[in-house]
């Protein structure tokens, strides 16, 4: 087993130069816009993902295994500890097949534990699906404000992203109202998506409320690009608005797997809500302080 660190960089060829020289180390690995490198003492393979535009530097953390019953080891301890996972197998990313099983930290980081079966000529198995720039986790982080041609696009991220932790059919479908964005939304909301090589893969809706407070509508990305700081961005973006509006406080009603994502985007847990679609249950409540908007 090795630990697995991948990270974006602006310029493949100098990042390249400098951990081969500042690890005495050859290069393992190189295919468009990807490198990783292996060093034996101590265990761990450095990725490189060439991404100029990530808000993030990192991209993901890992562990790689040599068969697959690690895999399997892994998926068992994390069930049992009530932890999300993501199974795939013979799933093909960043030029190999590899069997693994994935979670994310309340901060969206990306942890996955993999055995790779062999090369692969293409970054994604079905690059017309989960193309990103040439193939690549090359995250744009361009925000743009909805239209009403989105809202199906923008209630498949909902229903995918809601999903992603794991509830029930019928848990998703009781919630279904909820989760769909209509073009009155989009009119009477601040509706901003995040668009990656053109396509939406995340979205933020907020509220204007009486005396400076707005409440976050919905926050939701799409499970296949968590773990890039979309979220982080969106929330800067409708920080940034809310400043601009005269707004103070952002009340968050919560799904109980994102209050780590809040707290760690410096939200304040004020107390519970009953939820909106499923009886007698209670969900967090939060207040996000906004920062009066600086003048140059």
């Amino acid at each position: 087993m090795r630990l697995q660190l991948a990270i974006n960089v602006k310029d493949l060829d100098a990042a390249i130069e400098f951990y081969t020289r500042a690890f005495g180390v050859a290069l393992n690995k190189r295919e468009p816009g990807y490198a990783n490198l292996v060093l034996e003492k101590p265990p761990v393979k450095l990725v490189l993902f060439e991404n100029p535009t990530a808000v993030n530097q990192l991209n993901h953390v890992g562990f790689e295994v040599f068969d697959d019953a690690q895999v399997e080891e892994a998926a068992q301890r994390l069930s049992a500890a009530n932890v999300a996972i993501q199974r795939q197998d013979s799933e093909v990313c960043c030029f190999a097949k590899q069997n693994k099983v994935i979670s994310y930290d309340p901060d969206g980081i990306m942890w996955e534990w993999y055995r790779v079966l062999e090369d692969s000529k293409t970054f994604f198995a079905e690059p017309d699906r989960r193309r990103v720039g040439a193939q690549l986790l090359r995250m744009t982080s361009q925000i743009r404000s909805a239209r009403a041609s989105d809202v199906e696009r923008l209630t498949e991220i909902a229903i995918a992203a809601k999903s992603h932790w794991g509830y029930s059919k019928t848990f998703i479908e009781a919630c279904r109202a909820e989760l769909t964005v209509t073009a009155r939304d989009v009119s009477r909301l601040t509706v901003a998506v995040a668009e990656c090589d053109g396509t939406a893969v995340a979205f933020s809706a907020i509220e204007w409320l009486a005396d400076s407070r707005a409440e976050l509508d919905a926050l939701f990305v799409d499970p296949a690009f968590i773990g890039h700081g979309i979220g982080r961005a969106l929330t800067a973006d409708l920080l940034a608005v809310a400043a601009a509006r005269g707004v103070h406080t952002i009340e968050i009603q919560a799904d109980p797997n994102a209050a780590g994502f809040y707290e760690a985007m410096g939200a304040r847990r004020v107390g519970e809500r009953v939820s909106a679609s499923i009886p007698g249950r209670m969900l967090p409540l939060y207040e996000l302080a906004v920062s009066a908007p600086t003048e140059v």
